[in-house]
């Protein structure tokens, strides 16, 4: 069968080692002419490498942190709607997220996309990875973080529905979809990155909390998850990805019933090696 059309959205403003990323990886994936870029400002400098990336750039508005995450994902929305004329599958993440298939199933992401059907949207199982600063030295941010970053917790913020099959509406975050349900996928992972070097955590923070005060607590949070992976003991990871995904499927926010329910009890896992080298 040959693979369908697939577009990959995000959006960016002072993440410059993680737009990087975001571009080799799934430029590999699925073409850089494929890849939507939204730029958050006239003032960002954008890498040197972005040959055949497509680049919106909008103004910036100064917003408190749960605005901000609701205009993005209208904006979001808009911009996959739209392509949905011209593309048979849409993907949104954030600019340090990262949706990987399982190397065990053997195939490609955009092979094993293709021949999926009947959904409206699919999630991937979101796991965090972190530096664990006990056991793990800085980055070396030229070389692969997986492998470098063995260490991360199972999250229902992170098992997003970035994977649309139709047109529809994310909502805040692009963590739920407008009268959507969601399909956790069995061999899907989205790594979120944003925690896997301290130093280049605290200086990106601390950049933030400068411009925006606002965001202080919301900084002050992302360094007490960094520090979890450290003090807790690592489970065996095939093991909690499977008990994760069947909690997931069970327990929904009472509120936001497209929302999984966040895990209770120990799901800081070690990254099997088969996943090393990856991102």
């Amino acid at each position: 069968m040959k693979n369908k059309s697939i577009a990959v959205i995000t959006s960016v403003r002072g993440e410059d080692f993680f737009l990087e990323k975001w571009i080799a990886y799934y430029g590999a994936q699925f073409g850089r002419k494929n890849l939507y870029v939204v730029v958050d400002g006239h003032d960002q400098v954008l890498p040197e490498d972005i040959a055949d990336v497509n680049f919106i750039t909008i103004p910036h508005v100064q917003l408190p942190v749960v605005a901000f995450d609701k205009r993005r994902a209208r904006m979001i929305s808009g911009l996959a709607n739209g392509l949905f004329n011209v593309f048979d599958i849409i993907i949104a993440t954030d600019v340090d997220e990262y949706i990987v298939l399982d190397p065990a199933v053997g195939c490609s992401l955009a092979n094993y996309l293709s021949n999926k059907t009947g959904h409206a949207c699919l999630s991937s199982l979101g796991v965090d990875l972190r530096h664990n600063t006990q056991i793990e030295p800085d980055l070396e941010m030229d070389k692969p973080v997986l492998g470098q970053r063995r260490f991360a917790k199972i999250e229902a913020k992170y098992t997003k529905p970035s994977i649309a099959f139709e047109a529809l509406q994310w909502k805040s975050g692009l963590h739920r979809v407008h009268r959507k349900s969601f399909t956790i996928d069995p061999n899907l992972y989205l790594f979120h990155l944003g925690l896997v070097d301290q130093n280049y955590v605290e200086r990106h923070l601390e950049a933030r909390v400068q411009n925006y005060p606002d965001w202080r607590a919301h900084a002050n949070r992302r360094r007490s998850l960094m520090a979890e992976v450290g003090a807790t003991p690592a489970q065996d990871a095939d093991t909690a990805f499977a008990q994760a995904r069947e909690m997931f499927r069970a327990r929904r926010r009472l509120i936001h019933r497209n929302k999984p329910k966040a895990l209770r009890g120990n799901f800081v896992v070690e990254i099997p090696e088969r996943f090393f080298g990856i991102l």
